[in-house]
Order: structure tokens, then C-alpha cells, then sequence
């Protein structure tokens, strides 16, 4: 509201102008970035913001802090090296080198260090972001050492699935001084892998 007072006539002018449209745009905005800081805070999943000029963390939720086990205060204003979080230094390569080359990542699997040491898997994407007119990341972390896990005992529990019906077949299929050459050598092979159904490496 404008008042321009007239004293010697009398009267004054008021200039009034309807900002309630305007005042509704940022009582939206406020509850959009109400909304956003809460799924922010409480997604399951690890979110990270940093700069782009310096690698620099400059937000992160607590899902990211659970994940590789540092406190709020120890993360903002430091980068992935100096928390150490970097196991493989190839990782990093082609880290660095897929998003200089795409501007993103979608889906990179490597490992981090914990603080404590421990080595977990994780997979991480980023997308570029402007925040303030500065160029930045927005990233997601999520820990997929169980998903590891079991993808690794599913593919012993196949070898051996696998191993035991080679050996079933072999009794089917032959018999005397055959079989036992035979199942010999099958059994010689499963030892011999490094990987094979009995672990055994070979020296």
C-alpha cells in the first residue's frame, strides 16, 4: 500500500496492489522445498551434493553418512580423497574418466572405504546440477555389499549344483576302470579352479 497525502487539498491518494498471487508462489515454494528437504533427510537411499571445481561435499543426507560411517561435521567441506573413501586408484580412473566423457554417471560399481577401514561395495550415479549459479553434482550412494554377497553364493551354489550333476551323470553314463577315471578327473578339475567348488587354489 502507497499513501501520497494531499494536506492542502484535503485528501490523500492510496495505491494498493493485490499481491496474493505473488505471496501464494512463495508460500508453494517454501512448502515444495519443505517437502524436498524431508525426502532428502529421510531417503534410504545415500544423496550427495558437491562441487564440481573442487570435489568438495556440500550436502549430504544421513543415509550417505550411515553408508561409509562419518559424522555430518567431518564430511561437508572435504572431498572422497581426503576421507579416503577411494580403495582402487583404477576405480577412480575410470570414474573421472566416464564423467569427463558423458557429464554423468549411471550405475558405477566400485568400492569405498568405511572410516572404520571396513570395505563395502557401493554404486554410484551423478547428475550435474547449477545451485546458485555454481556447477555441481547431485549424487546417490548406496551400499550393495549384500547384494555382492549373495550374487557370489548364488554362483558357488550353481558350480556345485552343476559339479554334483557331472558326477551323477558320470555313474549313469559309464562304469568300471572308466568311472573312476573319469570322476577323477572331474573331481581333479573342480580342485584345480580357482575359483572351483572345493576353493582349492593351485600353487
Amino acid at each position: 500500500v502507497l499513501i501520497s497525502p494531499f494536506p492542502k487539498e484535503g485528501y490523500a491518494n492510496i495505491y494498493a496492489r493485490d499481491i496474493t498471487e505473488r505471496r501464494q508462489a512463495e508460500d508453494a515454494l517454501k512448502e515444495s522445498t519443505k517437502r524436498l528437504t524431508t525426502i532428502f533427510q529421510m531417503s534410504p537411499v545415500g544423496i550427495f551434493f558437491s562441487r564440481r571445481s573442487d570435489a568438495k561435499f556440500i550436502e549430504v543426507n544421513e543415509a550417505f553418512l550411515e553408508a561409509i560411517g562419518y559424522a555430518r561435521g567431518e564430511v561437508i567441506g572435504r572431498t572422497p580423497r581426503e576421507l579416503n573413501l577411494w580403495v582402487d586408484s583404477q576405480d577412480h580412473h575410470r570414474f573421472m574418466e566416464d564423467l569427463a566423457r558423458e557429464g554423468r554417471i549411471h550405475g558405477f560399481e566400485l568400492r569405498h572405504r568405511r572410516k572404520s577401514g571396513y570395505i563395502i561395495d557401493v554404486q554410484i550415479s551423478l547428475l550435474p546440477l547449477d545451485v546458485e549459479g555454481e556447477s555441481c553434482l547431485i549424487g546417490t550412494l548406496t551400499d550393495i555389499s549384500e547384494r555382492k554377497r549373495t550374487a557370489e553364493r548364488e554362483r558357488k551354489e550353481h558350480e556345485e549344483t552343476a559339479f554334483a550333476n557331472r558326477i551323477l551323470r558320470l555313474f549313469v553314463e559309464h562304469d568300471g576302470d572308466e568311472l573312476f577315471d573319469r570322476a577323477l578327473a572331474v573331481i581333479r578339475e573342480g580342485m584345480v579352479s580357482e575359483y572351483g567348488v572345493f576353493g582349492y587354489i593351485t600353487e
